[in-house]
């Protein structure tokens, strides 16, 4: 339809049909980017359970058997399972990290006036689906892993 313009002539359906042709070929480029580039969410249809060893050091976590050979992060769910104990901190980085952590889940019923808790974290994972996490507890926290990201290409 080239440089006219439609709706300055007052020709309302050439007008929003020129805008339709460019939005919809934009649309088909950008979908075609998302397919080839960028990332995309699985969700576990049940979320699968992860345990952990609680030393206060640092372990790393395989999650090869839960996820896709192509996942750069997950999506790590924590939540209070049985009642007993007062706190739980769950820390996280990607495998080979120096930081301190990169995901945190921190909770502490004295500081709170309800008992049961809940969150997530969502952490970066190396090539081969491992992240670190170190686990310090009092209470029995439910850990799941409930999805993860993946490159589409």
């Amino acid at each position: 339809m080239g440089d006219k313009d439609f709706a300055k002539d007052n020709d309302f359906q050439h007008h929003l049909n020129d805008d339709w042709h460019i939005v919809h070929g934009l649309w088909v480029q950008i979908r075609g980017y998302l397919d080839r580039n960028l990332l995309r969410l699985n969700w576990k249809t049940t979320p699968q359970s992860l345990t952990l060893t609680n030393d206060s050091a640092w372990h790393e976590l395989d999650l090869t058997a839960y996820t896709s050979s192509k996942t750069v992060a997950v999506i790590i769910s924590i939540g209070q399972l049985s009642s007993g104990g007062r706190w739980f901190t769950l820390r996280t980085r990607k495998k080979g990290s120096s930081a301190d952590y990169e995901g945190i889940f921190s909770y502490n019923i004295d500081n709170h006036t309800i008992e049961n808790f809940g969150g997530q974290i969502l952490q970066a994972v190396d090539g081969g689906q491992v992240l670190e996490y170190n686990l310090a507890r009092e209470c029995n926290p439910g850990v799941y892993l409930v999805g993860y990201w993946d490159t589409a290409a």
